[in-house]
């Protein structure tokens, strides 16, 4: 082989280093399932052609500098051939050992859970009236019943619940996400229709509550129309924050709340895994990881961090519920050792249901 071949042959490698790395980077940009980012790029860096760079020649070598860079800079053409390589990838990931998962059951999950989520809407409760109720303060493993007395709003805030028999309420007519079948009109509610959020099907059971929804608290559910024509919630609950953050990661990958995101070089995925973004119950979460750590809880920081939640069940009993949740149907990825949501100073597991993702995946993969 002749010296300017050689030279060639380096320029040829350097210039495929550098299109596959900008594109390794476009993928994580467009968040693809870090699973299967580099199989991916490796895909795409053999193109068309199915031979290696260097046995190519010079025509085949130009036709895939264009399709390479075709892909870094068309966001619509790189998703377009994503989908096409993810329906005929072979990549598999491996769960308790023996099952595989690939990206057709990923995808069956997706469809599934969304169409579950699709159905529920949100709002911010306006007020609500109450018949005979009562007031309590919640402290750890304790409440104090303090009936119709004034209580500082700071402790009301963080401790308190009012119970009744019977309550309705309004939300403000305004909706929290686009798709709401009643934009402008208050929605309705009612003791009756409070409900709880499976955290296997996604799906509301009907469960009377007696806790009366406050001012600024989120209600999500199915909004339907009552025999007046006005809107009511017929299944609703108090939801959390980070449910809200889950359904919109999950049904929409371009939203516009997402672009006030500051990362901190972090990438979409560390940053969702971190903080309370999705992760529930603060309290609970402190806890556990205190006790991993073979720290002792004092009773005193017990009691200042403890915060009396009124949400859905799943938010409270579960800190990852939401995360897990969030990495199968957006990214991809089953819970694993590798991707445990990051906690400073703390080691913590997953914290889910026992036997979720196996649940999930017969539930809504056919598995």
């Amino acid at each position: 082989m002749k010296s300017g071949d050689r030279t060639n042959d380096c320029w040829i490698v350097k210039m495929s280093v550098e299109l596959g790395t900008q594109l390794f980077e476009k993928l994580v940009q467009d968040e693809t399932p870090s699973a299967f980012t580099g199989k991916l790029t490796g895909m795409f860096l053999q193109g068309s052609e199915g031979s290696e760079w260097g046995s190519r020649t010079p025509e085949e070598t130009e036709k895939g500098k264009m399709y390479l860079e075709k892909l870094i800079e068309n966001r619509s053409f790189r998703r377009k051939e994503t989908l096409r390589a993810f329906s005929v990838l072979g990549q598999a990931r491996m769960m308790s050992g023996t099952q595989c998962l690939v990206p057709s059951v990923f995808e069956a999950v997706g469809a599934s859970v969304n169409a579950k989520l699709r159905v529920l809407h949100f709002r911010r409760v306006s007020a609500s009236y109450a018949r005979h109720s009562n007031r309590h303060l919640i402290f750890p493993n304790s409440k104090v019943y303090v009936g119709k007395e004034r209580v500082e709003q700071a402790l009301w805030t963080q401790y308190g619940e009012e119970t009744a028999p019977s309550f309705r309420g309004r939300t403000h007519p305004s909706q929290v996400r686009e798709g709401d079948p009643a934009p402008g009109q208050p929605v309705y509610f009612r003791e009756s229709g409070s409900a709880v959020l499976d955290p296997f099907t996604f799906e509301l059971r009907r469960h009377v509550s007696c806790v009366v929804p406050r001012a600024g608290d989120l209600l999500c559910g199915v909004i339907g129309r009552a025999g007046s024509g006005r809107r009511i919630f017929s299944l609703w609950f108090i939801c959390s924050e980070q449910f809200l953050r889950c359904w919109t990661l999950c049904l929409h990958r371009d939203h516009a709340s997402y672009r006030t995101i500051k990362t901190k070089k972090k990438t979409p995925l560390e940053y969702w895994m971190t903080g309370n973004r999705l992760m529930t119950n603060s309290y609970y979460k402190w806890g556990l990881g205190e006790n991993n750590a073979g720290r002792t809880i004092c009773p005193l920081e017990a009691r200042q961090r403890y915060w009396h939640l009124r949400t859905e069940p799943s938010s409270i009993l579960w800190v990852h519920l939401y995360c897990a949740l969030v990495l199968v149907v957006r990214y991809w990825e089953p819970p694993s050792l590798e991707n445990t949501p990051r906690i400073p100073g703390t080691t913590l597991d997953w914290h889910l249901p026992s036997l979720w993702l196996e649940t999930l995946l017969r539930v809504h993969g056919g598995n």
